[in-house]
């Protein structure tokens, strides 16, 4: 393939990237978070049984177990306009060679995404009162920018839930229940601390 033909399809899955990202894409991308957890717990469901709710507050349903769905990002990072810079750099290049950055990501362990984890819970708290969280099981996406977790240092790691029904993590090919309160769903309840891998989450 020519570096023209390439240049186009790059072209063409970035500008799709870039409408994933934005505004419209917000309730599907929160049902493709739920599917990957699911998935990480050996869940068998039909797509159309995640279903989006409303437009603010919860996200998702499943099997009449609500969630909210959080992604959480590098702070101030702004990926959509990440996206639109670099599809404007590709519309001018003639070399996509130039394109090309090495990736190097940076390994964390597992503690350290509790602790990262934890200042969200109290950002959150601010946000959604009490009774809100009660009913809700809380998903949080852990997409840091070249990030991975080194899976060899899982612990044991408990959160205080902070009143959410449940809350939990899912990443790119792994996923960890923190805390559950007793009305979680059974598919949560039985995970709580038991750290799950799986391939092909995001298929």
């Amino acid at each position: 393939m020519k570096d023209d033909e390439i240049i186009c399809e790059v072209i063409r899955h970035k500008e799709a990237t870039i409408a994933w990202f934005g505004q419209p894409g917000k309730r599907e991308r929160e049902r493709f978070i739920l599917r990957g957890f699911l998935r990480c717990l050996e869940i068998t469901f039909e797509l159309q049984e995640i279903k989006s709710v409303k437009d603010e507050f919860p996200d998702v349903e499943f099997h009449g177990a609500e969630f909210e769905i959080k992604e959480m990002l590098d702070p101030d990072r702004r990926r959509h306009d990440e996206y639109k810079d670099a599809l404007k750099k590709l519309k001018k290049t003639k070399n996509i060679s130039s394109q090309i950055q090495a990736y190097q990501p940076v390994f964390v362990r597992f503690n350290e995404v509790g602790q990262r984890i934890d200042p969200v819970l109290n950002d959150l708290c601010r946000k959604y009162p009490e009774h809100q969280r009660a009913s809700t099981n809380l998903l949080i996406y852990f997409n840091l920018q070249d990030v991975m977790l080194d899976k060899k240092t899982w612990e044991p790691i408990t959160l205080n839930s902070r009143g959410w029904r449940s809350v939990s993590v899912v990443g790119s090919s792994w996923c960890y229940v923190f805390a559950a309160s007793m009305e979680a769903p059974q598919f949560i309840t039985e995970n709580v601390s038991r750290f799950r891998q799986k391939t092909g989450l995001w298929n």
